[in-house]
């Protein structure tokens, strides 16, 4: 998913039982202030994407806490049914997730500085490649790289997908 796609999501989007999330929009800032929910990137980016077991259960986790600081926050918080929410409850600034979070993460991995963030959409699909047998449809929904992907992954296998992406 790219950065604006995972902003974006709401807890409306994540289905925990069929684990899969699906994209319905992206997260949009305005210059000078303000933001918006916007359309995909493309008529190919709105799809339903399979989620590992480990991340629904780590999602899961992730509810429970918001939910916990939700409540102590009161009638301050701005409900946006956000998945990823700042402690008001407004969408996360991309760039204060980079800096708060991804380049303390990458420092201490002791990977290069020129990483970035949406590397790990390019990243997560080729750890999912040698990771589990995956079809060709799960690949589309990581966008154009898959077949790149697929071509060089000689050691994976494509097989039958038991959650196969769904085009919305």
């Amino acid at each position: 998913m790219r950065p604006e796609e995972y902003l974006s999501l709401k807890w409306s989007d994540v289905d925990p039982k069929a684990e899969t999330a699906t994209v319905r929009r992206t997260l949009v800032w305005r210059k000078g202030g303000g933001w918006y929910f916007g359309e995909p990137k493309t008529s190919r980016s709105r799809r339903t994407i399979p989620l590992p077991t480990s991340l629904v259960a780590a999602l899961g986790d992730h509810r429970r806490k918001q939910g916990e600081s939700r409540l102590k926050k009161g009638a301050d918080y701005q409900n946006n049914d956000l998945v990823f929410a700042t402690s008001e409850g407004t969408p996360i600034l991309l760039r204060n997730l980079v800096r708060r979070h991804f380049r303390p993460v990458i420092t201490r991995a002791k990977l290069s500085e020129t990483f970035r963030l949406y590397d790990l959409r390019h990243s997560c699909a080729t750890l999912l490649l040698s990771a589990v047998r995956i079809q060709r449809s799960f690949l589309s929904a990581w966008g154009t790289l898959a077949s790149f992907l697929l071509l060089t992954a000689t050691r994976t296998s494509c097989r039958r997908c038991s959650k196969p992406l769904q085009r919305n």
